[in-house]
Parts: structure tokens; sequence; C-alpha cells
């Protein structure tokens, strides 16, 4: 079990013959008082324990501050570690949220970088759980819910990746089918005139769209019309109308948006009154995976309200009695 971390520390006398405490100088409606009061952060942090070895190396900075340090991030939109912890140690409400005194030195932005790095995306995941689990607790999630897919680069190298070089016949006649890839084997010869065997991985039965061979789960999709086409992974997420990413997944950049919807219904941490989405994300599947998650029938209809950050919504479907 993580140890929990030393409140008395942090909410001790800034000085000597004073009462005043660091709190004391915050607005007292700061939303990171109210994060603090009502978010079980132990609970949160808790299945991060295996990802721990205290009995190894100097003592590690608590997986709490790490993770409050990331909501900070998030919450205020800060574009690097290396201004989040700037951000902290000139913010007195920051310091005061990640546990830290008045005369604590930040933690290094390298600590994040290490911290992401051990827990990895399962950890992640855990604390995604975690949070969602905290969420409708504390009264903040919205059952009105907006879906949207977005690229993101694959970070690979697609310039020495070529065409197959044969005609789609004799690509046909040789390729083998893996995964719903097409599979190539060919025989190269190093310096030393040594043959090699390796597999190349095609997106498509023509065998022009290469795929790189240290991510072949990377597919190759334009970001929009008239640019260029890259290896990318297409991202997709679920939030609520405050603007909470409630659940998200990652899918082939080639295939529909969505395909991606039944799954991020089914991860909902409460269920839905309504759901908007964009054309690409609006199909019966959608419907189906809809009535899955909710046993209620579907009926279209316009949004009476939308966040800020949404765009004009062109699909909406709403629970009906």
């Amino acid at each position: 079990m993580i140890e929990p971390l030393d409140r008395s520390r942090r909410d001790s006398s800034l000085f000597q013959l004073t009462s005043k405490q660091l709190r004391d100088f915050i607005d007292p409606n700061h939303p990171l008082i109210r994060i603090d009061e009502q978010l079980d952060f132990a609970k949160l942090v808790g299945p991060l324990e295996k990802y721990s070895r205290p009995e190894f190396g100097r003592p590690a900075i608590h997986p709490e501050v790490m993770v409050r340090a990331l909501l900070i991030c998030s919450l205020y939109n800060i574009a690097s570690f290396r201004r989040l912890c700037s951000a902290i140690s000139e913010n007195i409400a920051y310091r005061w949220f990640c546990f830290l005194t008045i005369d604590d030195p930040v933690f290094d932005h390298s600590s994040i970088s290490h911290f992401i790095d051990r827990i990895g995306r399962d950890g992640f995941g855990a604390v995604f759980d975690g949070l969602n689990d905290e969420l409708p607790r504390m009264g903040l999630l919205s059952p009105e819910m907006y879906v949207d897919s977005s690229l993101v680069k694959a970070n690979v190298n697609s310039h020495d990746l070529s065409p197959s070089g044969m005609t789609i016949e004799e690509f046909k006649e040789q390729a083998v089918q893996v995964n719903g890839l097409f599979v190539i084997a060919e025989t190269t010869v190093d310096d030393n005139r040594v043959e090699h065997e390796e597999a190349r991985y095609f997106q498509r039965p023509d065998g022009r769209l290469p795929l790189s061979p240290v991510d072949t789960d990377a597919r190759w999709r334009t970001s929009r019309p008239g640019k260029p086409s890259g290896l990318y992974y297409q991202e997709n997420v679920m939030d609520d109308l405050g603007g909470f990413i409630v659940s998200r997944g990652v899918t082939h950049a080639s295939e529909g948006e969505w395909k991606a919807v039944p799954d991020l219904l089914e991860r909902l941490p409460l269920p839905p009154i309504s759901l908007a989405g964009v054309p690409a994300t609006a199909s019966a599947s959608c419907g189906n995976g809809w009535r899955n998650r909710t046993s209620r029938r579907t009926s279209p209809f316009i949004p009476g309200r939308t966040p800020a950050w949404w765009p004009a919504a062109s699909f909406s479907i709403t629970a009906t009695t």
C-alpha cells in the first residue's frame, strides 16, 4: 500500500511565531481547493503501487504528487513539463496542491518524464478509470456526451518506404493477408553478400501503401483534403458537456471513425442521455452501441446546448421513453 502524503507538514504554519498557513494566501474558492477536498487521491493512485520499488535507489517522489502535477498541467493547459515546474515554483496554489511548502524545491521536469515512462499505458489507464469513478461521485459529470476523433502522427520514418514494384496481379499472387495487412517476403543481400529474408507489410492489396516494419499499426491517412498522406493513429474520445474526457480509445487511422463509438459507449462511467457527433461518427453501429449501453431506443434531435469547444454537431441521438 502506498503511504499517504503528510498533510500535517503541508498545512503547518509558514514561519515561527505565526499561525498563517500557505492555504491562507489562496482564494478559498480556488478550484484546486475544491478538487483537493473532494477527490480521493489516495484511491486514485492506489493501483500505481506495483510500479513503486521503495527498497531500491534513492527515495522517489510520491506518485500522488506526480498525478497532482499532471492534473495541474491538464487543467491549466500548460504546454510543457519545464513550464509546469516553473509554474508550480511561482504559484502558491500550485505549491500547496502538490504538497510543497514555501521552502521546498520543485522537482525537475525530467522526474515527470521518468514517472510517465515507469507507469506506462496500463498505469495511466488505471488512473483514468479511477478518475472516471470519482467524477460522478463529485457531481461533476454531465450525461450529455459528445464524440469525436482526431489523427495522431506516428513516430516513424516514412521517407524510406517504397511500393512493392510489382504489378497488381503479381502482388496479389505473392502476398499473404495477415490481420488485415498484406505481407510479402523479400530477399536482400548485405555488404558481405549474405542473403536475408525479411517481411514487408502493405496496407492495400495492390502493394502501393507500404507500412513501417517497426510499427505496423500505423496506417496511411491524410489529415485533410489536399494535404499529403502520412502514417497516423486515430484517437477517439467521448467528452461530457463540461469537457471531461470520459472514454478514450485508439484505433487504426484507416478505420471509419464510427467503428470506435460502440466501444467508447461501453467504457462510459455513467449512462448517457444524449450523444452528439460529426458525420464521420454517425452510423447504424453507433445507434446499436447506444441501445446496448442504455437499453433505450434512440431518436434524432438537435442539441439544446453545446460546449464552447465543440463544433456544430451534424448528428445527435437521444434516449426516448
